[in-house]
């Protein structure tokens, strides 16, 4: 399993996650697990933050900073690595 983390704030986002995308084809890893993780959350209003999952699904939004999402993210990788 790999955890890719991402600046959510950055406007370069998508760029991000191609750039992630070519490198794990380039190693070969394309089709591992992973989960994706979207940190700084606290930095975009409500309506940002909307959009954004509504686009990204199986997105984990965090906030290192606020503690936000922060439970959830734990049960998903609990679950992803012992099967619960």
């Amino acid at each position: 399993m790999i955890v890719v983390v991402y600046d959510i704030s950055a406007r370069n986002l998508q760029r991000q996650r191609n750039t992630v995308t070519e490198v794990f084809e380039i190693l070969g890893i394309e089709d591992k697990k992973k989960i994706e993780v979207y940190n700084k959350i606290d930095l975009l209003t409500s309506e940002e933050a909307n959009i954004i999952r509504s686009n990204i699904p199986d997105g984990i939004f965090i906030s290192a900073v606020t503690g936000c999402g922060i439970e959830r993210f734990k049960e998903i990788l609990r679950d992803n690595l012992y099967g619960r």
